[in-house]
């Protein structure tokens, strides 16, 4: 009896680990995930201003609405804060305010804030330029993001097995 208890104690700190290791290997999923958001509410944007002919604030309003999470959290509170401030100063403070529950690495904000930089600046064809930009640098980021997902990904969950494995021996 005290063998199949040492066994079960051993297969629960073993599962304990590989969790352990997932939960360090989702923020890679995470990033891609958030990247790609990021690029679908850019192109809904540019639609709303492009096509729609609506004005920067109920373009970004419109587009966030259209999506959930961090992203779509992010660009509401840019929408909102629009009304009272400059759309480029509206969009750094929501990215400064969001910056915690975003996973993105120090390259990925300055795109974000470099498309900040300029939007609201220019008429209809600036301001489609300047999220075509931003949407091209937030896909090169995104593949970049999907190959360390699958590569370190994999790491962290193959140390977070071993890591448990290597504890189940310690103490049985």
């Amino acid at each position: 009896m005290n063998a199949a208890i040492r066994v079960a104690a051993a297969g629960i700190v073993v599962l304990g680990g590989g969790y352990i290791g997932s939960l360090a290997a989702s923020v890679f999923s995470v990033r891609a995930a958030q990247l790609e958001q990021l690029c679908l509410v850019l192109t809904q944007i540019s639609f709303n201003i492009g096509f729609l002919k609506l004005p920067v604030a109920q373009a970004v309003s419109g587009a966030a609405k259209s999506r959930g999470g961090t992203v779509s959290r992010m660009f509401l509170d840019a929408a909102d804060e629009m009304k009272d401030v400059s759309p480029s100063v509206a969009f750094e403070r929501s990215l400064r305010r969001n910056r915690g529950s975003l996973c993105l690495s120090a390259e990925d904000m300055e795109i974000l804030r470099s498309f900040s930089e300029n939007l609201g600046a220019g008429d209809t064809e600036s301001e489609i330029d300047n999220i075509k930009a931003a949407c091209a640098k937030l896909k090169l980021a995104q593949d970049i993001a999907a190959a360390e997902r699958d590569r370190r990904g994999r790491l962290w969950r193959g140390v977070g097995f071993l890591g448990g494995m290597f504890a189940a021996v310690m103490l049985f």
